[in-house]
């Protein structure tokens, strides 16, 4: 058997467990699980994506002015990026 630690989700920050399923990285703050959902529609395909607006939003003033702020894209909790490809999307997040 491995020693090596499972991970249960590609989209971390998820539980890192052991063999013996005690838990050795932390679990994502509170704050980011319970922030509202927004989707983003990326790419030409419109391919949609839902994040917590916490784990976005703080990364920049622009963005948070996007999701928080007054624009229909706040309101809405969505906005369409048909300028960036998935994988990059995939890759920022």
């Amino acid at each position: 058997m491995s020693s090596k630690p499972h991970i249960f989700s590609h989209n971390a920050p998820a539980a890192v467990l052991h063999r013996d399923s005690k838990i050795y990285a932390s679990q994502p703050p509170p704050r980011i699980l319970l922030s509202r959902s927004f989707m983003f529609f990326v790419g030409v395909d419109e391919v949609p994506i839902i994040i917590h607006e916490a784990a976005f939003a703080n990364q920049s003033p622009e963005l948070a002015a996007l999701m928080r702020g007054e624009m229909s894209e706040g309101l809405a909790s969505e906005a369409k990026w048909e300028d960036v490809d998935k994988g990059t999307f995939v890759r920022f997040a």
